[in-house]
């Protein structure tokens, strides 16, 4: 399930007091706005456009037979995606009738947490959208805040031609002392249509970093651009290196609390990640020396610990 909470203990490195720590991916996208029939949707739009223009512009096949060829391919690239993502909210949300519930999960959420005894709640996918804004990410950061949570967010800035931003929240009950927002380079070109990849850091109070960011997904999860895998793959790996860097500058104590995609298998009460996702785990441990947590500690009552 990619809606999942993970909770766990640490020795705050200043005072020694526990840390509770929670991650969690909510999956809240604005309206319609859902990656996996992304492209699908692209290529049906891509060429609806390209098309609409060769009716349209009637280029001569003597003098401009270049610029029919490449031409409406380019603009087709460009207005295609905001094409696919209005097609999708049209059809999910005005002629399926499509609804997730998204408005009741984000009111679930806010009273889980509240009864979580968390000190700090990383939150992956919980977006907000320029094209059809939902106002989610404003309920839930209003929320937390009135429960008593201090809130570093996103920027306003969004993924180009898309309409949706990181969906990355740092809620946290000790105070936020500064935080900031690191751009992957490394990200795959039809993602930059859809979500902006980032990892977000906050700096405590007290001294300890807390670091949450959304990898980009192994191909296989990627519908049907899955054929780009290795293009995916490389993509990952790259977001991985950059992050075990941003990680090894960090100075003190940090704590890494993110969505890494890491296609994960629980059989017989073991977490197992996937053979590529291995490769990411231990770039991060041998890279930016950490600890990961879901297989390197034991599970009591749904809390692991680590001093």
């Amino acid at each position: 399930s990619s809606n999942m909470f993970r909770r766990f203990a640490f020795m705050a490195p200043s005072s020694g007091s526990k840390l509770c720590v929670m991650t969690a991916n909510i999956c809240v996208f604005p309206a319609g706005l859902r990656n996996r029939p992304l492209g699908t949707q692209t290529l049906i739009s891509v060429l609806v456009t390209a098309a609409a223009f060769l009716v349209l512009i009637r280029p001569s096949l003597l003098t401009c037979f270049a610029m029919s060829l490449v031409l409406p391919v380019i603009i087709a690239f460009l207005a295609g995606i905001p094409l696919a993502r209005f097609a999708g909210i049209l059809l999910q949300q005005t002629i399926k009738g499509y609804d997730d519930f998204k408005r009741e999960r984000i009111g679930l959420f806010l009273e889980f947490i509240k009864q979580s005894n968390c000190d700090v709640i990383c939150v992956q996918e919980c977006f907000e959208s320029w094209l059809w804004p939902s106002g989610h990410a404003a309920a839930l950061i209003e929320g937390a805040m009135a429960a008593g949570f201090h809130c570093s967010a996103p920027t306003a800035d969004f993924s180009t031609w898309s309409g949706m931003n990181s969906g990355l929240l740092i809620l946290s009950k000790i105070p936020i002392l500064r935080s900031s927002e690191h751009v992957f380079r490394s990200q795959f070109l039809l993602e930059r249509f859809a979500v902006k990849r980032v990892a977000l850091c906050c700096d405590l109070e007290g001294g300890l970093q807390i670091v949450t960011c959304h990898l980009t997904p192994e191909a296989e999860n990627c519908g049907p651009i899955r054929w780009a895998g290795r293009l995916i793959e490389e993509t990952r790996r790259g977001q991985a290196e950059e992050l075990s860097l941003l990680l090894r500058q960090v100075p003190g104590g940090v704590i890494l609390a993110g969505d890494l995609n890491l296609s994960l298998q629980f059989q017989d009460g073991k977490v197992l990640p996937s053979p590529r996702a291995e490769e990411i785990l231990k770039l991060l441990k041998d890279r930016a020396g950490l600890t990961e947590m879901c297989t390197a500690c034991g599970d009591r009552d749904g809390l692991a610990s680590f001093r």
